[in-house]
């Protein structure tokens, strides 16, 4: 009998069941960030890398609800805006 093999295997169902559970109960993310400037309107750089962040989180279940850029006392909401 190999000891090895029986030590990693409860290890491997271990992380294999945790990844589940995480996977289970995380379903949408909500994205912020602020700009500094207080300028709250979503740069084009802003708008691609949402999109992208979206599209991977996507692939494994998850969606981005939604995106808000904070400045100086205002925001602005990817999803309020149509940008998600």
């Amino acid at each position: 009998m190999n000891c090895r093999s029986q030590t990693h295997t409860p290890t491997r169902f271990r992380d294999a069941k945790s990844s589940f559970n995480f996977s289970m109960m995380v379903s949408e993310r909500r994205l912020s960030h602020n700009h500094p400037s207080g300028d709250t309107t979503p740069s084009k750089a802003d708008i691609e890398m949402t999109r992208a962040v979206a599209k991977a989180l996507d692939a494994v279940g998850v969606q981005v609800h939604d995106h808000v850029v904070i400045g100086r006392g205002r925001h602005s909401s990817f999803k309020s805006l149509g940008l998600l």
